[in-house]
């Protein structure tokens, strides 16, 4: 759930009424995306690119669960279950009919919004813990699935995809394209909640988030809505599972429908600054980064470190920072600027 001081992204229609306004606005969404890129394209050593890569994916993840967690204020913790659906669809399709990645993408983008939105009415009525742990059955009704259906997905064995080099197959020579696919991702989930946090779903969805009765007395179609923000946000988790498949080129279940994933997607989100749009980028640069940097330096001795400083950075944000990282620097910038002569 929001709170009072949680940062959000103004909405008002005037505030992009302006061509300046405008122009701040296209800045914002143009400046980061072509400094990535250049990043990406300076960038030759492998260990380096797999970091940018899991960094953008983790942005990707953690954009996409914002729209229902950080908007709606609906703690999903069964991301894993769209990821794998997405992963699945694009491999099954590829290897049995030989269709694409790119149009597999977006059939498991189709498949893991119908499936949330069915999900979404049978459970988005319930509150809080409850909600929560339905969205965890998903998930692992789908590991099952994945798990047991070997005819199809291959069972515990997995799925393994031949290298082509060819762009129509998503096979890159060059690795780095890999890493221009997931910011072409990320740039475009970011657009679009851009766009729902200044649109009337927007607003639907802060009402719900800040308080779901109140919204409801005053005619607020709360169900409708929901069910709308987790459809949008399990497709674009389906994306990110496929832009995996095909970088790992293999999954199989443990990988693909791992808890470990819906965990993910929630704390980056909340470590940036749940709500807002740079909080998911922010928190998958912060946690990704130091987690990737702490398993290097220490090598194999902690195998789960990157477990424990996912949990301690979740209380710690809890506990001192509940508008995360963007939070927290929203509130300094409004006491700097207040305490200015």
């Amino acid at each position: 759930m929001m709170h009072a001081d949680s940062p959000t992204i103004s909405t008002s229609a005037d505030s992009l009424a302006s061509p300046s306004a405008r122009f701040r606005t296209t800045l914002q969404f143009l400046v980061p995306t072509v400094l990535a890129a250049l990043l990406i394209g300076s960038t030759t050593q492998q260990y380096h690119l797999d970091l940018l890569f899991q960094v953008l994916l983790g942005a990707l993840l953690a954009s996409a669960w914002n729209i229902v967690g950080g908007y709606a204020g609906q703690i999903a913790l069964g991301h894993a279950g769209f990821y794998a659906i997405g992963a699945y669809t694009s491999t099954i399709l590829l290897l049995r009919f030989g269709i694409s990645p790119w149009i597999g993408m977006l059939a498991g983008a189709a498949l893991a919004a119908l499936c949330a939105a069915i999900l979404g009415i049978l459970t988005l009525r319930l509150r809080g813990p409850f909600f929560a742990m339905s969205t965890v059955a998903f998930a692992e009704i789908v590991r099952l699935t994945a798990t047991h259906w070997d005819s199809v997905t291959g069972g515990t064995r997995g799925l393994w995809i031949s290298w082509k080099p060819d762009a129509w197959l998503m096979g890159f020579s060059d690795r780095r394209a890999y890493a221009l696919v997931a910011l072409g991702l990320l740039v475009l989930v970011t657009a679009v909640s851009f766009a729902i946090a200044r649109s009337k779903l927007g607003y639907l969805l802060r009402a719900i988030g800040s308080d779901e009765d109140a919204a409801r007395s005053v005619g607020v179609r709360s169900s409708a809505a929901k069910v709308l923000a987790f459809s949008i946000s399990g497709a674009f988790t389906a994306m990110a599972g496929t832009l995996s498949a095909q970088y790992a080129l293999s999954i199989d279940p443990p990988t693909f429908s791992s808890f470990e994933i819906s965990i993910q997607a929630a704390l980056l989100s909340a470590v940036g600054g749940m709500g807002t749009i740079a909080g998911p980028i922010v928190g998958a640069v912060t946690m990704v980064t130091t987690s990737n940097l702490l398993r290097s330096t220490l090598g194999g001795q902690f195998g789960a470190l990157h477990l424990l400083i996912y949990g301690i950075a979740l209380v710690l944000v809890m506990l001192f920072m509940r508008g995360g990282i963007v939070g927290l620097w929203t509130r300094v910038a409004k006491r700097r600027h207040v305490l200015k002569p």
